[in-house]
């Protein structure tokens, strides 16, 4: 059984999936959701609720867009994702806004140019899919203003660990600590929160559903067979509870502030 594959992650299919799912995305996804709503309010004491330059990275269905756009007032508004239908969902949320001024971006993050002197770069619940952290982190650094704030979340190594333990496979979920260290060079933190939770479904069959709903179940080409299904749920009755059968959330939102001596 391959649901889920270990990085290098290909773009191109990351692309496919979150499209297909992009109707159930927001209905299916309550932790994304939770974490959104809680980036928003941990990065508050330290991003003013003025800002004129801000970029977010991984838009998707538009779940950060809503909160930060409830909480700031922001002069211009890049806005990137993977998939290019994405643009005219963020045009109708912003148009609920003033906004003087929006651009989507689309593409990857790692490759396409990045809109210069940015006050804040948000990122919510993206990194996973980057190859080169590192290389990320520099980019976004030189994209900010001297005293600018990276803004992400991301997911933790226990994230969806029944998964990876049944099958074999998994995304590298790299843990809060590693994504410090690779932000160091460039970054200090100031804010930081972690957390785990389980999401319960009636059957393993639904857990599956709810992975593919999500576009999470998107980082491996290969299809399962009836008789592949068929392992999945008995190898995850070890895993049932009173409340039904669980998969575990390990998300973590971290505000970076950007080192001065970086130009």
């Amino acid at each position: 059984m391959q649901l889920l594959e270990a990085l290098n992650i290909d773009k191109e299919l990351v692309r496919k999936r979150f499209r297909s799912a992009a109707q159930t995305y927001d209905v299916h996804a309550p932790v994304q959701q939770e974490m959104a709503k809680a980036l928003v309010e941990l990065a508050r004491p330290f991003v003013s609720e003025k800002v004129n330059r801000v970029l977010e990275i991984g838009c998707g269905t538009g779940l950060l867009t809503r909160q930060l756009l409830n909480h700031y007032a922001i002069g211009e508004f890049f806005v990137n994702d993977l998939v290019p239908e994405a643009a005219d969902n963020i045009a109708a949320i912003v148009s609920d806004y003033k906004v003087p001024r929006m651009q989507f971006m689309e593409g990857d993050i790692e490759i396409i140019d990045l809109p210069q002197q940015v006050d804040v770069i948000w990122s919510g619940a993206t990194i996973q899919w980057v190859d080169d952290l590192e290389g990320f982190f520099n980019r976004a650094a030189r994209a900010l203003n001297s005293d600018g704030h990276l803004v992400l979340s991301s997911f933790g190594r226990d994230n969806y660990k029944e998964i990876k333990a049944i099958t074999g496979f998994g995304i590298e979920y790299k843990s809060m600590e590693a994504v410090v260290e690779s932000a160091a060079q460039h970054y200090e933190p100031v804010a930081m929160k972690a957390w785990t939770q389980a999401m319960y479904f009636s059957t393993p069959c639904e857990v599956l559903k709810h992975m593919r709903y999500t576009g999470v179940n998107g980082v491996a080409s290969t299809s399962w067979t009836r008789r592949d299904v068929a392992a999945f749920e008995s190898s995850y009755q070890t895993f049932r509870q009173s409340e039904g059968y669980p998969l575990t959330y390990h998300p973590y939102l971290l505000v970076l502030k950007k080192r001065s001596l970086i130009r």
